[in-house]
């Protein structure tokens, strides 16, 4: 489980929640009813779940830039690993 930082009370140190007004459609919340009792939860719960893969995401890109800018080198390293290593 991942837990993303919220923002906090500098004094109490509470959790500090917002309440918001958002339209939904009538099968959507049809659909979140039968699977969850708490709508607020299950929301909360989606949009963390989608912020941690978006990070993730991101993430992932700019590892994949920092290798293909690597690439060569890496794969000259291995080659060079691959001259000296004994295989049975």
């Amino acid at each position: 489980m991942v837990v993303l930082p919220v923002d906090r009370n500098s004094e109490s140190g509470r959790i500090v929640n917002v309440t918001i007004q958002i339209s939904l459609a009538d099968d959507l919340l049809s659909s979140m009813d039968r699977v969850a009792s708490d709508r607020r939860a299950l929301i909360e719960h989606a949009v963390r779940d989608y912020l941690c893969r978006l990070e993730k995401s991101a993430r992932d890109a700019r590892d994949g830039e920092i290798i293909d800018r690597c690439a060569s080198r890496l794969n000259a390293e291995a080659e060079d690993v691959l001259l000296y290593t004994e295989f049975p």
